[in-house]
């Protein structure tokens, strides 16, 4: 059976604090590629053009993709191009990355795209007439779980468009670890959509 972290050659990409993530590649033998050190700002279509540009022209290839930063429940921010904080975060800025990478990412295969996203995703609809929050009262909390569908549909969507590619996508749902955001998961419905437990929530075959 292949194992992607078997080659000697792989280089991996995560987005966000990664560091547990990271520092378990690094022992399997993963190259990391320092986010900070490359300096990638998802608030920033600009920024994520200049990152992948430099990918494209300095490494030979990109075996694993990991699509892990994120933001939540904040106010009504927008992103450098006016999007809401959290879809702009969540998804459409890590939906740039990805594509702007997959031509290196087919190239390198079999790689592997993961997508974190959230169990929060269940309680989450798409308002494709207001994706941006303008005709409506802001609600960070549903803005999020909108931002977490999404990422869901576009892992789906990757796999519908993918067979044959050698490309592995999936989404996730990390669980919870303690942090100054804790205090956010205190009503039943957060004690129970985002358990402890990871979950994979969709695959490609």
């Amino acid at each position: 059976m292949y194992k992607w972290w078997q080659r000697k050659d792989r280089t991996v990409i995560i987005t966000g604090i990664g560091k547990e993530t990271a520092r378990e590649l690094a022992r399997r033998g993963g190259w990391i590629i320092n986010v900070y050190a490359r300096h990638l700002d998802l608030t920033s279509t600009k920024s994520i053009g200049e990152f992948t540009k430099k990918i494209n022209e300095e490494e030979q290839r990109v075996d694993l993709l990991i699509n892990n930063a994120g933001v939540m429940r904040c106010p009504h921010w927008q992103t450098e191009d006016g999007f809401e904080m959290q879809f702009g975060v969540n998804h459409l800025d890590h939906f740039l990355l990805t594509n702007l990478l997959l031509d290196m990412m087919k190239h390198s295969a079999p790689s592997h795209i993961i997508n974190v996203s959230s169990l929060a995703h269940v309680v989450g609809e798409m308002d494709f007439n207001d994706l941006n929050w303008e005709n409506k009262k802001y609600n960070t909390k549903v803005a999020y779980c909108q931002s977490k569908l999404a990422n869901v549909l576009f892992t789906k969507e990757l796999v519908r468009q993918l067979p044959g590619t050698g490309v592995t996508v999936n989404a996730l749902h990390p669980g919870v670890v303690e942090t100054e955001h804790t205090g956010m998961h205190q009503s039943p419905f957060s004690s129970a959509v985002l358990g402890e437990q990871t979950q994979f929530l969709t695959t490609s075959l």
